[in-house]
């Protein structure tokens, strides 16, 4: 559930004051075209997401595909801890509300209590062995993206071949969020996951390459957690082919930012500690 910062449209105020709730308090965070507010109902404190763009907009997409991930979600035997859609139309979503503090979304966050990433991968797993029959498929654009990275000089030819044998070779699938970096919310013993605009079909660990980019750099136990997790599910090569492209995608962002030289220099490192992951686990494989 992410926001923007435009104003609350009239037709919305007065939906929101129909649906009996009140003390809404703006939050400032997420993309255009949409707010997240908080609420207060008769039953207590909710989340709305509400439209402030039109319905054809990106926005409308995202809403729309919020909308029907937690409608297959809950009909369909998701486990995952998030948040119950107490009521849906076309200009606004009401959720539960959900204890705990958000977690860092940031690049390269600091470093994070071992027990609550375990307990973010554990709730992954049950993502994971969920079989859905009703969720759109994305898989990535590999020849494109290998064409890029290929002129950018980050790619040597065993980097460029073994992506090519593990994720254009019928890569297994599995339901992935897509954007696992944010929508993440932690209390001292729990965790739940509030953001599926983007849950689709994917190549098996691109969620895991997420968090390995994001969070491995200060907690280096996790990158040996994420490997022996994606070897015990024998997903080791669409893992590493994925946090490949991942790292290349963010050295390519950030390449030309000249006062983050941290920032430029840890991207640089998951370049390199991609290329020798996926190396190694081609050539134990093939």
């Amino acid at each position: 559930m992410t926001a923007g910062a435009e104003a609350i449209p009239a037709p919305v105020q007065e939906k929101l004051a129909a649906l009996g709730l009140t003390h809404i308090t703006p939050r400032p965070d997420g993309p255009h075209g949409i707010r997240v507010l908080r609420a207060m109902s008769t039953s207590g404190p909710v989340i709305v997401t509400a439209m402030t763009s039109p319905p054809r907009s990106a926005a409308g997409a995202w809403h729309r595909a919020e909308q029907q991930a937690h409608r297959t979600a809950a009909t369909e035997g998701c486990l995952i801890n998030r948040p119950a859609m107490r009521y849906a139309d076309d200009t606004i979503t009401v959720f539960d509300h959900l204890e705990g503090a958000p977690l860092s979304a940031d690049r390269y966050a600091p470093e994070l209590q071992a027990a609550t990433v375990i307990r973010v991968l554990d709730q992954l797993e049950a993502l994971y062995s969920w079989k859905p029959d009703s969720l759109p498929t994305d898989t990535p654009e590999v020849e494109r993206q290998l064409a890029k990275f290929r002129a950018a000089g980050l790619l040597t030819p065993a980097t460029d071949a073994a992506v090519r044998v593990f994720l254009n070779n019928k890569p297994a699938l599995r339901p992935e969020l897509g954007t696992v970096h944010t929508g993440l919310r932690a209390s001292a013993d729990n965790v739940w996951v509030s953001d599926l605009q983007r849950l689709a079909w994917r190549p098996a660990g691109y969620d895991w390459a997420q968090l390995q980019l994001r969070w491995g750099p200060a907690n280096p136990w996790l990158g040996r957690e994420l490997l022996q997790r994606a070897e015990h599910h024998g997903v080791a090569g669409t893992y590493t082919a994925n946090f490949m492209l991942a790292a290349a995608r963010e050295w390519l962002h950030i390449r030309n930012r000249p006062f983050d030289h941290r920032m430029i220099r840890v991207a640089a490192d998951n370049v390199d500690l991609a290329r020798t992951l996926l190396r190694r686990i081609y050539d134990t494989t093939h």
